[in-house]
């Protein structure tokens, strides 16, 4: 096959060769042909003047005209030869498109037959490894050679032979090492399989009663915390209507479990209509929660609570309010941080932070009663 493709190749280099010399005569031919045009074209052109100038010679015209047939013929001749030479130029194109062709085909078979013979040989090279790699296995295990195998074989299947053996091993491999100790190793490990059954057997009791612990738990919180929550909302309610002087709030779940739900909180100051706390001015929400505050203070009293200045963003009415509340309150001592005047007045003790000198702050203190 390679001799072929070179003979093919040779043949196309000549042709390619041949196609050349035709291409370089064409060009002549054309140069020629050329030369040619332009004399007809200044034969025709003296012809012209000659015909133009009535005192020319009739003998010159007709030298002229023979001239002009002669070339007129030459030109033919020429044009005839330059056709024939380009059917000859397109017979060798097509001819070197099928020696192309052809070499293409035996190219690629060619290739087909190199690469099966490398995969030929790659196979042969991976039986090869893989016989002496039982040979080597046969010899490992058996101590046999494989011409001592050979004497020894036997009419068996392959398939069922490698299945019998993988059965064997596996009921070896099940059997695991042989263990003289197996008999007290099993009661000492029955012995702690039972006692470890009796421990999980009071945890899982264990794990009962915590859970029944956590329900009664979880069932009196709930009661408790419904209870306060009642007493809360109810004292709320009071202190609310007392702080804005009318007007009515309330606090309510918001559904689902109350011990994870939030809690709603409505107002409905003097004059305007029951909403949510978060629609309300910052002086009346500041004053419900006061309330609510107040009300938790009624529910679990503290000795002392601390108020930094809460009334800020109370208006002058609500001030006095608070600060005429705050003195009917006897269970809890306050300590109000406070800017505004009605709240000092109706302090029992007072005291102030003077800057007599710059940086330099001082405490007074003041006894109203």
């Amino acid at each position: 096959i390679q001799e072929q493709i070179n003979a093919v190749k040779i043949a196309v280099a000549e042709k390619a060769k041949e196609v050349e010399s035709i291409d370089q005569n064409m060009e002549r031919l054309r140069s020629e042909l050329e030369k040619m045009t332009e004399t007809i074209e200044l034969r025709e052109a003296r012809l012209f003047e000659t015909m133009e100038n009535k005192t020319a010679q009739a003998a010159e015209k007709a030298a002229n005209e023979r001239e002009m047939e002669r070339l007129k013929k030459e030109c033919a001749e020429a044009e005839q030869r330059l056709r024939e030479a380009d059917e000859r130029k397109q017979e060798l194109r097509d001819s070197m498109q099928r020696y192309q062709k052809v070499t293409s085909e035996f190219q690629m078979r060619y290739t087909s037959l190199t690469d099966r013979k490398y995969k030929a040989e790659g196979q042969i090279e991976k039986a090869r490894l893989s016989l002496e790699s039982q040979s080597d296995k046969l010899w490992d295990v058996y101590e046999m050679t494989l011409a001592d195998a050979e004497q020894l074989k036997t009419d068996v299947g392959y398939q069922e032979s490698v299945n019998e053996v993988r059965d064997i091993k596996e009921k070896i491999r099940e059997l695991g090492t042989i263990n003289p100790n197996a008999v007290e190793d099993y009661e000492r490990l029955h012995t702690r399989a039972e006692d470890l059954q009796i421990q999980r057997e009071d945890l899982i009791k264990a794990e009962l009663d915590l859970n029944r612990l956590i329900e009664e738990l979880m069932g009196t919180m709930k009661e408790t915390f419904q209870e306060k929550f009642a007493l809360i909302n109810e004292y709320f309610q009071e202190i609310f209507k007392e702080l804005f002087g009318g007007g009515r709030a309330e606090l309510s779940f918001d559904g689902g479990d109350i011990m994870e739900c939030g809690i709603n909180i409505a107002a409905e100051p003097p004059g305007k209509r029951l909403q949510h706390i978060s629609l309300l001015s910052g002086g009346e929400r500041a004053l419900t929660a006061i309330a609510l505050l107040f009300a938790m203070l009624r529910i679990n009293p503290s000795p002392v609570c601390l108020l930094d200045e809460i009334d800020a963003p109370l208006d002058e009415a609500n001030v006095v309010r608070f600060s005429h509340y705050l003195k009917h309150i006897s269970s809890t001592q306050f300590l109000v941080i406070t800017h505004r005047k009605p709240t000092i007045v109706s302090c029992d003790t007072l005291y102030g932070v003077a800057m007599e000198e710059k940086g330099v702050s001082a405490i007074v203190s003041v006894k109203l009663k």
